[in-house]
C-alpha cells in the first residue's frame, strides 16, 4: 500500500512509480499534486484502489488504466482532467467505484459503462458530458449512487433506470434534460434523493408509491401542480419556480367580437388570476377569462397567474397573449421595445470600485434571480430574485466591505442563464 493523502505534496507524480509492480493500494488523493497522470501507472497490474481525487492533475486518463483489470475502486474527482471516457472502460470489470466528477472531461458517456455490473457508485457530476444517457445503464442493478448533474446531456430519460431498485440517490440537475420522469422511477423502493432541478422536464409521476424519498428537489422546469400536488409527502421538498406555461401569442380581433383566452395547467387546488398589462382583472378567476363584446381599451398583455392551496410556494404564469382590437397599431408599438433575446449585457464600468451596473434583458415574463459569486464558487450576494415582466432591466452592485479580485455575476431566467466576469479594484 502506498498512502500518502493529506500530506500537502507538491510537484508531479514520479514515473518511478510504475515500478512498483506489486503496488495494491495508491491513495494520493487530497495534496497540491499537479502535471499529468505519469503513463507508467499502467504498469501496475495489481492495484485495487486507485485514488488521486483532490489535487490538481490536468491531462488526460493514460490509455493504460483501462486494462488495470484488478480495479475495484478508481477515484480520479476534483482535479482538473479532460479527454473523453473510452469504451475499454468495460475491462474494468471488478470496479465497484467510479468517481470523476468535478473533472473537464467531455464527449458521450460510454454505452460500455453498463457492463460494468460490479458497480454500486457512478458519479460522472460536475463535467462536461454530451448526449444522452446510456439505457445500458439500466443494467446496473448493484447501483446505489448515481450523479449526472452538471453536464451537457441532453433527451429524455431512459425507462430502463426504472431497473435500479437498489439505487438511494439519483442525480440529474443542471443539464438540458426534456419530457416526462419515466414512471418506473416512482418504484425504486429504496430511492431517498431525488434531485431533477434545472432541465426541461414536463411530467412527474407520483412518487408516494413505492419509493422512501425524503429529499425532492425539481426547480427550474416545466413542472405544474398536477406533478406537484401527489408529491407534496416528501419532507424536504423543493419545487419553485417552475417555466411559464403556454406559448406568447398574438391576436387582433374587431370590435365588439368576442375573444376567449385559456389555461390548462393540471392541478386539484388551483385558483386563477387574469392580469391585464400586469393588473388584476376583478372577478376573473378561472382557467378561462372571456372578452365579450372587444372595445379599444381591451388593447393589451394578458397573463394569467395560477397559485395552489396545496403547493402554496410556487406561482405560474401563462405567456402572454398580446390582444389588439381593430388593427390598432398602439400595442405594436410598444412592443418594439420588447427584446426578441435573453442576454446579460458586461457590467459598466468594468474593473469598479465601489459600484458597478448590471444591465440584461428578457424577451418573456418569467423567474430571474441574479447572484453574484466568488471565485471559490461561494455565493456573495443576491441583487435579483423574482418574477419579471419582459423587458430591458439594470441594476446596480454595490460591493460594501467586500475585498479587491475577480467576481461573477450569474443571470438565470427560465432555462436561460449566463455568466459575466467581474472585476472589483480597491
Amino acid at each position: 500500500m502506498l498512502a500518502l493523502y493529506y500530506n500537502r505534496l507538491t510537484g508531479t507524480i514520479p514515473t518511478e512509480i510504475g515500478k512498483l509492480e506489486k503496488l495494491e493500494y495508491l491513495n494520493l488523493h487530497s495534496n497540491a499534486l499537479e502535471g499529468t497522470i505519469p503513463e507508467k501507472i499502467a504498469n501496475l497490474t495489481a492495484l485495487t484502489s486507485f485514488s488521486l481525487h483532490r489535487n490538481q492533475l490536468t491531462g488526460t486518463i493514460p490509455a493504460g488504466i483501462w486494462n488495470l483489470t484488478s480495479l475495484e475502486t478508481l477515484r480520479l474527482y476534483e482535479n482538473q482532467l479532460s479527454g473523453s471516457i473510452p469504451s475499454q472502460i468495460k475491462n474494468l470489470t471488478l470496479l465497484t467505484e467510479l468517481r470523476l466528477n468535478g473533472n473537464q472531461f467531455g464527449g458521450p458517456i460510454p454505452s460500455e459503462i453498463g457492463q460494468l455490473v460490479n458497480l454500486t457508485m457512478l458519479l460522472l457530476s460536475h463535467n462536461q458530458f454530451e448526449g444522452t444517457i446510456p439505457k445500458e445503464i439500466g443494467n446496473l442493478t448493484g447501483l446505489t449512487d448515481l450523479q449526472l448533474s452538471a453536464n451537457q446531456l441532453a433527451g429524455t430519460i431512459p425507462v430502463e433506470l426504472g431497473h435500479l431498485f437498489n439505487l438511494i440517490r439519483l442525480r440529474l440537475d443542471g443539464n438540458q434534460f426534456s419530457g416526462p420522469i419515466p414512471e418506473g422511477l416512482a418504484h425504486l423502493p429504496k430511492l431517498e434523493k431525488f434531485i431533477l432541478n434545472f432541465n426541461q422536464f414536463t411530467d412527474l409521476p407520483d412518487l408516494s408509491l413505492d419509493t422512501s424519498l425524503v429529499e425532492l428537489k425539481i426547480a427550474n422546469n416545466k413542472f405544474t401542480f398536477k406533478d406537484i400536488e401527489p408529491n407534496m409527502f416528501v419532507p424536504d421538498f423543493s419545487y419553485s419556480p417552475q417555466d411559464s406555461i403556454g406559448i406568447k401569442q398574438d391576436t387582433t380581433i374587431d370590435k365588439g367580437s368576442q375573444l376567449f383566452l385559456s389555461v390548462s395547467v393540471g392541478g386539484m387546488a388551483n385558483e386563477y388570476q387574469w392580469q391585464k398589462d400586469d393588473i388584476d382583472i376583478p372577478g376573473a378567476n378561472s382557467n378561462l377569462y372571456t372578452i365579450e363584446q372587444a372595445e379599444e381599451t381591451d388593447q393589451g398583455s394578458y397573463i394569467c397567474k395560477i397559485t395552489n392551496t396545496i403547493a402554496e410556494a410556487l406561482t405560474l404564469y401563462s405567456r402572454p397573449i398580446f390582444v389588439t382590437v381593430n388593427g390598432e397599431v398602439d400595442i405594436a408599438k410598444s412592443r418594439e421595445s420588447i427584446p426578441h433575446v435573453f442576454k446579460l449585457f458586461p457590467n459598466y464600468p468594468n474593473p469598479f470600485n465601489p459600484k458597478t451596473t448590471i444591465k440584461y434583458s428578457l424577451p418573456e415574463p418569467g423567474f430571474v434571480t441574479i447572484k453574484i459569486y466568488n471565485l471559490a464558487g461561494q455565493e456573495m450576494d443576491i441583487l435579483v430574485n423574482k418574477y419579471q415582466k419582459e423587458g430591458v432591466f439594470q441594476i446596480n452592485w454595490f460591493t460594501k466591505n467586500i475585498p479587491s479580485g475577480i467576481y461573477f455575476c450569474k443571470l438565470q431566467a427560465g432555462h436561460f442563464s449566463d455568466i459575466k466576469k467581474l472585476i472589483l479594484q480597491r
